[in-house]
This record gives structure tokens, C-alpha cells and sequence, in this order.
């Protein structure tokens, strides 16, 4: 990392891929003080369909920008 303080907060960070290689299905983090953070990933799916109608809300005063 960048982040020269990153091993202060971070000494291990673990990522489980699923066998076809794409998508992760777990990680865990460690701290150096022994704590753990696990995050599992469960019901996947790969650009769903979204059903009905997908509506955006923009503050009245937000500007268009194309790039």
C-alpha cells in the first residue's frame, strides 16, 4: 500500500476467490493487536436484472456533466 500507516492498522489481509476466479467470497482482516475482521460474501449475482423501473434521485440543484 501507498499508506505508510497501513501496517498500523493491518498486518494480514486474507481474500478467498471463487474457483472460476472472479469473484470474492470472503476476507479477513487483522490488526496487529490480534483483532479480526471476516467478511463472507453470500447470494452472489453478476449483474441482475432489475425489475421495474431503476429511478435515480438528484438533488434539485445537481448539475449534468458528460465526459
Amino acid at each position: 500500500p501507498d499508506d505508510p500507516g497501513f501496517l498500523e492498522r493491518l498486518t494480514i489481509v486474507e481474500l478467498w476467490i471463487q474457483d472460476n476466479g472472479y469473484n470474492p467470497i470472503q476476507q479477513m482482516f487483522y490488526e496487529p493487536s490480534g483483532n479480526y475482521r471476516k467478511i463472507t460474501y453470500s447470494d452472489i449475482r453478476l449483474n441482475p436484472i432489475i425489475n421495474g423501473t431503476l429511478e435515480l434521485k438528484v438533488p434539485k440543484d445537481a448539475k449534468k456533466q458528460r465526459q
